[in-house]
């Protein structure tokens, strides 16, 4: 089980799977982490309450977990969250969290009930996606792909591929300082 990962030096964990898990409340915390050549498949997170996503990253909020994850070369398929409030069927980036998604593909994932079928950015998150994709993904509100809600929520795409009929970003017109970049190239 992955738990509680914290990152003490530069080392990358790489060749990771997490295959098959299912959370009844939250998914997986890392306070800081590089993942490398990592499976997330079939993570489901089945609370209608909590924080949401079957992966999160979480700022210096309220849990102070000072969250700063970068994901190089990996995968999430079919990962679901059931939460009621917030989102990220894949991730959630919360709180001021950070997370740098290099050529990471999201495939098949979805928010049940809410936000960001991928990714839900909100509360001061930040996101930096490059070479990335995300591939049929829905939700049942905002953003089927992405959704970034909130002052201050932050998704910098840069040759990333958002593909599939409900696939789309979701910038709400409340995110005034929210953005996403993705420059055609």
């Amino acid at each position: 089980m992955l738990s509680n990962i914290s990152r003490e030096s530069d080392t990358p964990l790489s060749g990771v799977s997490a295959v098959g898990v299912t959370f009844e409340s939250q998914g997986i915390w890392p306070s800081s982490a590089l993942f490398r050549d990592t499976e997330f498949a079939n993570l489901h997170q089945t609370s209608l309450v909590g924080k949401s996503g079957a992966f999160f990253v979480i700022g210096a909020g309220a849990d102070n977990l000072g969250g700063v994850v970068t994901i190089e070369t990996s995968t999430f398929t079919n990962c679901t969250t059931r939460a009621a409030q917030g989102g990220g069927g894949a991730v959630a980036v919360i709180d001021g969290g950070n997370l740098t998604l290099l050529d990471t593909t999201f495939a098949g994932c979805h928010a049940l009930q809410a936000s960001g079928g991928a990714l839900l950015v909100a509360s001061e998150g930040f996101v930096s996606m490059v070479a990335s994709s995300i591939t049929a993904c829905t939700s049942m509100r905002n953003g089927g792909g992405v959704s970034v809600d909130g002052a201050g929520s932050t998704l910098l795409a840069r040759n990333s591929i958002f593909q599939g009929e409900r696939t789309q970003v979701d910038l709400p017109a409340r995110a005034v300082d929210a953005h996403c970049i993705t420059p055609h190239t």
